[in-house]
């Protein structure tokens, strides 16, 4: 680290240095400003974590992206991303035809013998009975949230990552993931 004067601390350019000093980091081979790119630094801190311990090749290129640094480090741990889409299904992989009988669940056949009932409310419920009061409108804010659900169409890889890492890793508790044990 370099060494400054009393005198350069009147200097702009110094005061630059310093502030820039101090945000500046060497992890796994990179240099890494925690401010300006902190997703980075968690993801470079958790992969000098694992080559440490073995479990990632030391021989990755220091200037990797963030994305390909989150996929690395899942890889190192097991784990992957699914491309399959939404309506995917593992019993569209099932070979096994032996079935198994439940007697809480209905066969199809025994599903198409149930005929519906036509009942009025008016059997069951009072006209004083809530059921017959309107509901209140859904709070904005919940159907704002549900319409930014619904907009998201895929996750980022590098963001899953660094809420991995940065709740195990880099938290103080004691429960952490086994690959980011310090």
């Amino acid at each position: 680290m370099a060494r400054f004067k009393p005198s350069d601390f009147k200097n702009k350019s110094a005061q630059t240095a310093i502030r820039d000093s101090k945000t500046r980091v060497v992890v796994a081979g990179q240099i890494i400003d925690r401010e300006t790119t902190p997703k980075l630094y968690v993801l470079k801190k958790a992969q000098e974590n694992l080559q440490a311990k073995g479990l990632l090749q030391s021989s990755t290129t220091p200037s990797m992206s963030e994305q390909g640094c989150a996929e690395m480090i899942l890889s190192s741990i097991g784990c992957s991303i699914s491309t399959e889409g939404p309506d995917y299904s593992l019993l569209q992989t099932e070979t096994d035809q032996e079935g198994l009988d439940n007697p809480d669940m209905l066969d199809q056949k025994d599903f198409d013998k149930i005929k519906n009932e036509y009942i009025t409310l008016n059997e069951d419920y009072d006209d004083e009975d809530p059921i017959f009061q309107p509901d209140d409108d859904v709070p904005l804010l919940k159907k704002q949230q549900t319409q930014s659900i619904k907009s998201v169409s895929k996750p980022s890889t590098t963001a899953i990552v660094v809420s991995i890492v940065g709740s195990s890793m880099l938290s103080k508790s004691k429960k952490t993931i086994k690959y980011f044990k310090q």
